[in-house]
């Protein structure tokens, strides 16, 4: 079995003194020495050096100590905070693949540290809702803020389809996430006869509002109406 020879050895002792030049100050990468002074500047150069050594037994054995070397660097910004493999794969010199490969196996704990679990998506409380016009007209929408969304209607730079007119609260359900206010208001907007049962439900309260605000129009003709 072939070992690593004198100047392989010498090699690799310049290639760990080089990540050794490699500091973190202030939440930043940084060199702590001028980077003229480095014999080698990239830790890709660990790998190209390997192509011309004799022997395939030599080049595996440095390839696979400075593949170690970049690893363990790789680690050591991950374990201290560094997430962006982009980041790391430009101070390091590196591809941002062998970043990411190294990041996968360091996330499912395969180099002893604890399994990194992916943030759950918190489901977004949201609403499917109506609103009426001062004019008598009813818009359908949904939305994961609703009172934002009634002010936004009624905002004097409102330039969407409900532009121009005074809006006010008709109806609105609840649904815990913001995919079903979606596919709920989707599923109203596909069908004429559930828009129309929505709004029929809503006559009460329609006319309510028509008479405190007088307004000019009767709600109870939405019986006789489509959507």
């Amino acid at each position: 079995m072939h070992e690593i020879t004198d100047a392989e050895k010498e090699f690799l002792d310049k290639a760990k003194e080089l990540v050794r030049h490699y500091e973190i100050s202030d939440g930043q990468l940084i060199l702590s020495e001028d980077p003229e002074k480095l014999a080698i500047r990239r830790l890709t150069d660990f790998i190209a050096f390997g192509k011309v050594l004799t022997g395939q037994h030599a080049t595996n054995k440095v390839h696979g100590a400075a593949q170690d070397i970049i690893k363990n660097k790789v680690l050591e910004l991950l374990r201290s905070g560094y997430t962006s493999s982009k980041e790391i794969a430009l101070v390091l010199g590196v591809s941002s693949q062998v970043v990411m490969g190294i990041k996968s196996h360091w996330t499912q704990g395969k180099y002893g540290d604890q399994v990194i679990q992916k943030p759950s998506v918190i489901p977004k409380v949201s609403w499917c809702y109506l609103i009426l016009s001062s004019k008598g007209e009813v818009y359908l929408g949904a939305t994961t803020d609703l009172r934002r969304r009634l002010r936004m209607h009624n905002a004097a730079d409102n330039k969407s389809y409900t532009k121009g007119r005074r809006w006010h609260l008709l109806a609105a359900l609840q649904f815990p996430t913001r995919k079903n206010a979606f596919d709920y208001e989707y599923k109203l907007k596909s069908s004429m006869a559930l828009k129309k049962e929505w709004k029929i439900h809503s006559i009460c309260r329609a006319n309510k509002i028509a008479s405190r605000y007088h307004y000019e129009f009767s709600p109870d003709v939405w019986n006789h109406q489509t959507f």
